[in-house]
């Protein structure tokens, strides 16, 4: 892997925190500022979250559901959505928000008459998950390089100038609220303090250790601060401990949070500094390196990354900037989660606001989805991990909610956080939809594709989907018109519709729920028939099946978000929510559901030639769209309008202000642009090549891509075509392989590599 082709680097330090630059090992996030004078780290830690109460299901929820039911069936669209908000949602609660620990700040102290900071340069290396900066003054040259390491769970940064004695500098460690600082020895600063909102939901205890070492020179303190003189070399060590126990979030830990924070540090402080470096390295590389992709294209690495998005949005091809923000997603995703850690929330583990947007949270109506769907393409099995025990921890909480509307099995709405909660709250346009918790069920399939696994499927897979399964068949009802079972009343996230005699977003039967309802059914079936298991659940669940109302076509071409023709309040709309069984679902392809495939590309344009695709994730959702629908063009479209708009100078994607869905998004849909395997053909397993490639990349290579039936696949291409063709067997698997334009059946062993 050429690193070259990996670094973000800037000719100035950050001026905000949307410049600067993210580290973190899945626990610890930290922005690095790299600024030569008053350098900032800022730190986060991904369980300091505000406190109860949660939202609740109301006494007469259910009697509420009931009622608006008769009213939709009779076309009282504009009462039942009063009567929802008014009975059956929990008001939302906020701020109640994922926090930050706070801000380790470094202050440089040159001689008085020093010169100008000259030959200035930050970077961000994502082969190595090292952020550093360099530059002179006065004829010295100074160095720093920050890192999260995961095997001590610590904050490293090393701070160093190439002539002896040269460091003079101090150091504070603040947060804006709710904390304490001060110094507990020579060398070391304490914080401690407990999440709450203005005071209120009083949450997760912290404490944050910080120790100082030196070559050289002395540390001296006051109340506060650190302060450094006359060192040839500065390091810092910062670990956070928190008594968030995850296991039974009501009941936190007891261990004292400075003894378990000081440890760690300790540990660090004791570890040779180029041992733990070289550590972490390995450790990061060992994710990080199972895949590249390069696109042929003229080298711009030369310019500082502000200049080439500014180039960029002023038209400028940079073909390496779009290889660049790939690679930087799939960065995003090693350094925000781990196996050990918490899932990837709405700002990954990256947040400086007490009261983040929309609480920093886990929004479970396409945007934690979102935050997934590219690791098994891209090879990040193991990141997945995280999102995989978070929603089995949820269970609990999700028969719950569906305990108190009547039904059997578990649901989740459009909204949980670490403490587990789930149900329908907030107003009906976003809070009346009870799809979440299947939705998220439905990687634990994808994970069962992609590896073949039989005891994940049995042990973890199949028991999730028996709970969905229950919740649905107590939640599905007859249509009276039609004779055929739906799901309500739901909204089609987030969308409104017209009627009288107002605006109402709540209606029998949307699309996005019939089509979740379809993949969950024939999810648990599948599942069932690879594990060879019997359930007396299956002939409920196949009945169900049959009688499920699927979405229709409206007159003017378009799939039918509702199910019946409604006039959009939005036509342009950011969520494209009806549009689920193209991606990240299956029941729509070219060769079994054409008509059906033609009618979803009509709503896409649409929803486009009025606007939509105006927040980043809703454009890379738009990139995935077009790959499945093989209109690379369109797609690259897509990709240009999401670096060149929806982006900011570190290439995070913007809601606005900030969001991580959208460069997880762009990951997922540049891979299926490249390789899609969702399809089945005479039953196998239909791998397929360069599916949505764009004009815009005649040649390129790619490696390390995994495919559903258990494939890892690397190839090259010019002129549109495969030219080589590398896929190895990750197990026994029998599949058809297209390339060019050719359908190859191929049967392989486990370890087995075929070459074209």
């Amino acid at each position: 892997m050429n690193s070259h082709d990996h670094k973000l680097w800037y000719a100035q330090p950050a001026n905000d925190w949307h410049a600067a630059l993210p580290i973190g090992n899945g626990h610890l996030g930290v922005m690095v500022f790299g600024d030569p004078v008053n350098d900032r780290l800022q730190v986060n830690e991904e369980s300091i979250w505000a406190g109860p109460p949660y939202p609740y299901t109301p006494d007469g929820a259910r009697e509420a559901i009931d009622r608006a039911r008769e009213l939709i069936f009779n076309k009282r669209y504009f009462e039942a959505n009063q009567l929802i908000a008014e009975k059956a949602l929990s008001p939302r609660i906020a701020p109640r928000s994922q926090q930050p620990l706070g801000d380790v700040f470094v202050s440089f102290h040159y001689p008085a008459k020093a010169g100008e900071v000259t030959g200035f340069r930050r970077e961000l290396d994502l082969g190595t998950a090292v952020a550093s900066a360099n530059w002179s003054r006065d004829g010295v040259r100074y160095t720093s390089e920050v890192f999260c390491g995961t095997k001590t769970n610590t904050l490293v940064a090393r701070y160093r100038a190439d002539k002896p004695g040269q460091m003079n500098l101090s150091i504070q460690l603040r947060r804006e609220c709710g904390a304490v600082t001060r110094c507990v020895a020579e060398d070391t600063l304490f914080i401690e303090g407990t999440a709450s909102q203005r005071g209120r939901h009083r949450g997760v205890k912290f404490a944050g250790v910080l120790k100082v070492v030196t070559v050289g020179g002395q540390v001296l303190h006051d109340t506060d601060t650190l302060n450094v003189t006359d060192a040839d070399e500065v390091r810092l060590y910062l670990s956070v401990a928190t008594d968030y126990h995850y296991a039974r979030p009501t009941e936190p830990l007891t261990d004292c949070l400075t003894d378990v924070a000081g440890s760690r540090v300790r540990i660090a402080a004791q570890t040779h500094y180029d041992t733990l470096l070289q550590q972490h390295i390995e450790d990061h590389l060992a994710l990080f390196g199972r895949v590249n992709l390069k696109f042929d294209s003229p080298d711009t690495q030369h310019q500082p990354l502000d200049a080439r998005i500014r180039a960029y949005q002023q038209g400028a091809e940079d073909k390496a900037l779009e290889a660049l923000q790939f690679h930087y997603g799939r960065y995003l995703l090693v350094t925000s989660s781990r196996p050990d850690c918490l899932p990837a929330n709405l700002q990954g583990v990256w947040n400086d606001l007490m009261e983040a947007p929309w609480n920093a949270d886990y929004h479970i109506n396409i945007n934690i989805q979102m935050n997934y769907w590219a690791a098994l393409p891209v090879n990040l099995a193991e990141c997945q991990e995280a999102f995989f025990t978070f929603i089995e921890r949820l269970l609990p909480g999700a028969k719950e909610a569906a305990s108190k509307l009547g039904c059997r099995g578990a649901y989740s709405a459009h909204t949980t956080d670490i403490w587990l909660w789930s149900t329908i709250f907030g107003s009906p346009g976003y809070g009346m939809w009870v799809m979440g918790y299947a939705w998220c069920v439905q990687h634990f399939m994808e994970h069962v594709r992609f590896t073949g696994d039989v005891g994940f499927a049995r042990e973890r897979a199949l028991p999730l989907l028996r709970e969905c399964c229950l919740f649905f068949l107590d939640w599905l009802v007859t249509d009276p018109h039609t004779g055929k079972l739906v799901s309500g009343p739901s909204t089609s996230p987030e969308n409104t519709f017209v009627t009288e005699p107002g605006v109402s977003a709540i209606s029998m039967g949307c699309a996005m729920d019939q089509q979740i309802i379809w993949d969950t059914f024939t999810n648990y079936l599948e599942c069932l028939d690879l594990t060879n298991q019997k359930d007396e659940l299956r002939s409920d669940v196949e009945q169900a099946l049959a009688k499920l109302r699927l979405p229709g076509v409206g007159s003017d071409g378009r799939l039918m978000e509702w199910s019946e023709e409604l006039v959009e309040k939005f036509p342009g709309h950011r969520h494209v929510s009806h549009l689920f069984a193209l991606h990240p679902g299956r029941q729509y392809t070219h060769e079994d559901t054409p008509d059906l495939v033609a009618a979803a590309k009509k709503s896409l344009d649409y929803r486009l030639s009025h606007g939509g695709g105006h927040t980043g994730w809703s454009r890379t959702w738009l990139i995935n769209f077009r790959a499945r629908l093989r209109e690379g063009d369109a797609a690259h479209d897509d990709i240009r309008a999401f670096i060149g708009k929806l982006t900011v100078a570190n290439l995070f994607c913007t809601h606005p202000p900030f969001q991580i869905d959208g460069n997880f998004g762009y990951v997922a849909g540049v891979t299926e642009m490249l390789l899609q395997s969702h399809q089945r053909k005479y039953g196998k397993p239909w791998v397929h090549v360069l599916p949505a490639l764009p004009g815009a990349w005649p040649k390129g290579e790619v490696n390390g891509l995994r495919a559903r039936g258990g494939m890892e696949l690397g190839f090259n291409w010019e002129d549109g075509r495969v030219v080589t063709l590398t896929l190895t067997a990750t197990r026994n698997v029998d599949f058809i392989l297209r390339v060019n334009g050719e359908d190859r059946p191929l049967t392989l062993k486990a370890g087995e590599t075929y070459r074209l």
